[in-house]
């Protein structure tokens, strides 16, 4: 089966979503990210080594141009900086993450600055207003413990200013919108066959605290397998994370010293979710 390579749109409002767009972008997206006035959208491709930029107006899109990248540079994800006058992009080939300059709706095509954060970064996920941005480095899922990273996007030239180690493959970030806490779901292992002597059988989810510009880990907790997303629910330590082999979405909060369960999961009857976000008033 050829990978799919349409973006579709769906209007939310009224009393049913509805598709209203679809269009080919000529290479599989990864991820996307919306500006803050809603006006521009960053697809990237991994295999492709490049990312679409489209321009979104009266709830539709429109191809600007496509973006190339490196050969191998496998760009997995994307996100404005509060401003929308730049965006940071995560370089998995390349053990990279570049913030890029935008004008006009567009990317422009040499970077603004490089940050060395870890092996194989990939989501990232921006803090609110405080200035500070986190990136999961997912590592070659060898069972080594892996990483996420604090950055400082002060100035012209953001910079990593701390590393932490979470735990087997980070693939999903959070930050709280207020920049104190930080969360990773971890595959742990979980995604290897069972016959494999490091093999796991659930994901976790871990939480750090972001103090005095570091990362401090605070709890984790035990989740279904294959876990790709988490999502702070609001300015606490409350977060949602995802089980794709469970079919579930895992509500969590920190109490005392340990990160419990918010009542029992929420169960999807015919496929798991894969990535989530949560929508600001």
């Amino acid at each position: 089966m050829a990978p799919i390579d349409t973006l579709t749109l769906v209007d939310l409002a009224g009393e049913r979503p509805r598709v209203v767009q679809s269009l080919a972008l000529g290479a599989a997206p990864v991820s996307l990210a919306l500006s803050p006035d809603g006006t521009m959208l960053i697809v990237p491709h991994a295999d492709d080594d490049s990312a679409t930029i489209l321009h979104v107006a009266n709830g539709h899109a429109a191809i600007v141009e496509r973006v190339r990248f490196a050969k191998g540079s496998r760009p997995l994800a994307a996100v404005f900086l509060p401003s929308g006058k730049g965006a940071l992009l995560t370089f998995a080939g390349q053990n990279a993450v570049r913030l890029f300059a935008i004008e006009a709706g567009r990317l422009k095509s040499e970077p603004r600055a490089e940050l060395s954060a870890g092996v194989y970064p990939a989501a990232l996920a921006i803090c609110g207003a405080s200035g500070l941005a986190v990136v999961a480095n997912y590592g070659v899922v060898s069972g080594d413990a892996d990483t996420i990273s604090l950055i400082d996007l002060a100035g012209d030239r953001p910079r990593v200013i701390d590393t932490a180690s979470v735990g087997p493959a980070p693939e999903g970030v959070a930050c709280s919108g207020d920049g104190r806490w930080a969360a990773a779901a971890i595959q742990n292992r979980s995604t290897v066959p069972a016959a494999d002597p490091r093999h796991a059988p659930g994901s976790k989810v871990v939480l750090l605290a972001i103090e005095n510009r570091r990362l401090k880990r605070r709890a984790e907790a035990d989740i279904g397998a294959w876990s790709q997303g988490v999502a702070f629910i609001d300015g606490t330590a409350t977060l949602v994370a995802e089980s794709i082999v469970d079919k579930a979405l895992h509500v969590l909060r920190l109490t005392g010293d340990r990160l419990e369960p918010v009542g029992a999961p929420i169960r999807f009857e015919t496929a798991g979710p894969a990535s989530l976000g949560i929508a600001r008033d």
